[in-house]
């Protein structure tokens, strides 16, 4: 999550090299944070079903990812770096749970635990990260 935080951090300095003011470019977090969570339920459902990798999930949102780093780049419009901010806000989403994914996978007996350890490390990133975060802004 402290990635993830950098991130969103690196999102907002693409807001603010636009000329847009921090107010307005913090009005993303909201749809930064829906398609992240609606991601992550993706991921869940292609998880479920039989006969589907889930690892073609990530990949599909790398490219979802480009085409949102690339409108924020070339486009100065609010709303089309709003609709690149979420685009990229995908590709994190799939990527997070991909990885819990991934641990079930490697680990079939004692996966409690290894789901519990990367709950526990990406909290522990998280707090030691989210104060350089906090700082930048």
């Amino acid at each position: 999550m402290g990635s993830s935080n950098a991130f969103i951090a690196l999102l907002l300095d693409i807001f603010e090299s636009k000329g847009y003011g921090v107010d307005q470019s913090l009005k993303v977090f909201i749809p930064i944070s829906i398609f992240n969570i609606l991601s992550r339920i993706v991921t869940g459902h292609i998880k479920q079903r039989q006969g589907i990798n889930s690892f073609v999930y990530p990949i599909l949102t790398k490219f979802s990812a480009m085409v949102g780093l690339t409108l924020m780049l070339y486009l100065d419009n609010f709303i089309v770096l709003s609709i690149g901010a979420t685009l990229n806000a995908i590709l994190n989403g799939g990527v997070i749970s991909t990885a819990f994914v991934l641990v079930v996978k490697l680990s079939k007996k004692g996966s409690t635990v290894s789901i519990g350890l990367l709950s526990t490390m990406t909290g522990i990133t998280s707090a030691a990260f989210s104060p350089l975060f906090c700082t930048t802004y």
